[in-house]
Protein backbone atom coordinates (compact mmCIF):
# COMPACT_ATOMS: atom_id res chain seq x y z
CA UNK A 1 0.00 0.00 0.00
CA UNK A 2 1.07 3.47 -1.10
CA UNK A 3 1.64 6.16 1.95
CA UNK A 4 0.13 9.36 0.86
CA UNK A 5 2.94 12.42 0.84
CA UNK A 6 2.70 14.65 3.76
CA UNK A 7 0.82 18.26 3.48
CA UNK A 8 4.55 19.49 4.10
CA UNK A 9 5.70 18.01 1.24
CA UNK A 10 3.02 18.68 -1.49
CA UNK A 11 3.39 21.57 -4.42
CA UNK A 12 0.27 23.98 -5.14
CA UNK A 13 -0.80 24.68 -8.07
CA UNK A 14 0.55 28.25 -9.51
CA UNK A 15 -2.73 29.91 -9.74
CA UNK A 16 -4.50 33.28 -7.81
CA UNK A 17 -4.27 36.87 -9.45
CA UNK A 18 -0.73 37.82 -8.29
CA UNK A 19 0.71 34.94 -9.98
CA UNK A 20 -0.85 35.36 -13.14
CA UNK A 21 -0.67 39.18 -13.13
CA UNK A 22 3.08 38.49 -13.35
CA UNK A 23 3.27 35.86 -15.56
CA UNK A 24 1.49 38.14 -17.74
CA UNK A 25 4.40 40.71 -17.35
CA UNK A 26 6.79 38.28 -17.73
CA UNK A 27 5.92 36.84 -20.94
CA UNK A 28 4.52 39.82 -22.59
CA UNK A 29 7.86 41.56 -21.71
CA UNK A 30 9.91 38.29 -22.35
CA UNK A 31 11.46 38.59 -19.51
CA UNK A 32 13.79 35.89 -17.75
CA UNK A 33 13.22 34.87 -14.06
CA UNK A 34 14.99 32.37 -12.08
CA UNK A 35 11.93 31.33 -10.87
CA UNK A 36 11.09 29.76 -14.39
CA UNK A 37 14.10 28.99 -15.49
CA UNK A 38 15.42 26.62 -12.54
CA UNK A 39 11.57 25.12 -12.36
CA UNK A 40 11.41 26.19 -9.05
CA UNK A 41 8.81 24.60 -6.87
CA UNK A 42 8.04 26.97 -4.74
CA UNK A 43 7.31 29.62 -7.63
CA UNK A 44 3.41 29.39 -6.80
CA UNK A 45 4.15 30.89 -3.40
CA UNK A 46 6.47 33.25 -3.88
CA UNK A 47 4.42 34.84 -7.62
CA UNK A 48 1.44 34.35 -5.72
CA UNK A 49 2.83 37.12 -2.74
CA UNK A 50 3.90 38.96 -5.98
CA UNK A 51 7.94 38.65 -6.03
CA UNK A 52 10.08 36.92 -8.38
CA UNK A 53 13.65 37.08 -9.00
CA UNK A 54 14.49 38.28 -12.30
CA UNK A 55 17.63 37.67 -14.42
CA UNK A 56 19.54 39.67 -16.45
CA UNK A 57 20.87 39.23 -20.23
CA UNK A 58 18.45 36.31 -21.09
CA UNK A 59 17.48 32.87 -19.82
CA UNK A 60 21.28 31.74 -19.62
CA UNK A 61 23.81 31.72 -16.68
CA UNK A 62 27.33 31.78 -17.09
CA UNK A 63 27.76 30.23 -13.82
CA UNK A 64 27.15 26.41 -14.12
CA UNK A 65 26.27 25.37 -10.58
CA UNK A 66 25.84 22.20 -10.39
CA UNK A 67 22.85 22.55 -7.72
CA UNK A 68 20.81 24.47 -10.04
CA UNK A 69 18.68 24.07 -13.01
CA UNK A 70 18.89 27.38 -14.90
CA UNK A 71 20.40 26.37 -18.81
CA UNK A 72 24.27 27.29 -18.88
CA UNK A 73 26.61 28.67 -21.76
CA UNK A 74 26.96 31.65 -23.56
CA UNK A 75 24.96 34.75 -23.18
CA UNK A 76 22.62 35.17 -25.48
CA UNK A 77 22.70 38.59 -27.41
CA UNK A 78 21.79 41.92 -25.21
CA UNK A 79 18.55 43.08 -25.66
CA UNK A 80 18.96 46.86 -25.90
CA UNK A 81 15.83 47.73 -24.18
CA UNK A 82 16.02 44.65 -21.45
CA UNK A 83 16.49 46.93 -18.56
CA UNK A 84 13.69 49.30 -19.13
CA UNK A 85 11.43 46.48 -19.79
CA UNK A 86 13.13 45.14 -16.20
CA UNK A 87 12.57 48.37 -14.43
CA UNK A 88 9.14 48.86 -15.79
CA UNK A 89 8.11 45.58 -14.64
CA UNK A 90 9.39 45.74 -11.33
CA UNK A 91 8.04 49.54 -11.02
CA UNK A 92 4.57 47.76 -11.97
CA UNK A 93 4.65 44.94 -9.32
CA UNK A 94 5.06 48.11 -6.90
CA UNK A 95 7.88 46.23 -4.51
CA UNK A 96 10.16 49.01 -4.68
CA UNK A 97 10.39 52.37 -5.21
CA UNK A 98 11.40 54.53 -8.22
CA UNK A 99 14.77 55.84 -6.50
CA UNK A 100 15.42 52.00 -5.39
CA UNK A 101 15.05 51.15 -9.13
CA UNK A 102 17.82 53.67 -10.28
CA UNK A 103 19.67 52.39 -7.74
CA UNK A 104 19.73 48.88 -8.48
CA UNK A 105 20.45 49.20 -12.34
CA UNK A 106 23.49 51.94 -11.50
CA UNK A 107 25.52 48.84 -12.51
CA UNK A 108 23.90 47.86 -15.25
CA UNK A 109 24.51 50.58 -17.90
CA UNK A 110 22.96 50.47 -21.26
CA UNK A 111 24.95 48.56 -23.68
CA UNK A 112 24.11 52.33 -25.78
CA UNK A 113 26.43 53.70 -23.31
CA UNK A 114 29.23 51.28 -23.61
CA UNK A 115 28.83 52.47 -27.19
CA UNK A 116 29.10 55.45 -27.20
CA UNK A 117 31.18 55.74 -24.58
CA UNK A 118 34.04 52.99 -24.72
CA UNK A 119 36.53 54.74 -22.21
CA UNK A 120 33.69 53.55 -20.05
CA UNK A 121 33.69 50.04 -20.30
CA UNK A 122 34.53 47.15 -17.60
Amino acid sequence: MIARKPEWLKVKLPTGENYNHLLSIVRERKLHTVCQEAMCPNIAECWGVGTATFMILGDTCTRGCRFCNVKTGHPNPIDPLEAFKLAKSVEELNQISEKEVQDAFRNFPSPVEHITAPSRRP
